[in-house]
């Protein structure tokens, strides 16, 4: 089981909607498994928001599903997809 974090800058004054985006990725990727996820913002500028996806059994099929529903998502309601930094770390 590995945890994701996936960290974005959000350009100008457009976090509120981004935020709403990131909500909504989660919810997407998260119903009816057992992941376990959240959203953060960093204090301070810059406005950056990061997912946090935890308890993830399959890395690869995971981020597979994330990257096509992330697209699929910000096309529907016409935002830029933001340049996304994914890390993976898994227990020692």
């Amino acid at each position: 089981m590995s945890d994701i974090y996936v960290y974005y800058h959000c350009p100008g004054d457009s976090i509120s909607k981004y935020k709403e985006l990131g909500l909504l990725l989660i919810e997407r990727l998260t119903t009816g498994t057992t992941i376990q996820a959240g959203l953060y913002r960093k204090k301070g500028p810059p406005q950056t928001l990061m997912e946090v996806y935890r308890d993830v059994g399959n890395e690869q099929t995971f981020c597979e599903l994330m990257a096509t529903e992330a697209v699929s998502l910000y096309q529907k309601h016409m935002a830029t997809i933001p340049d996304r930094h994914i890390e993976i770390f898994s227990a020692l």
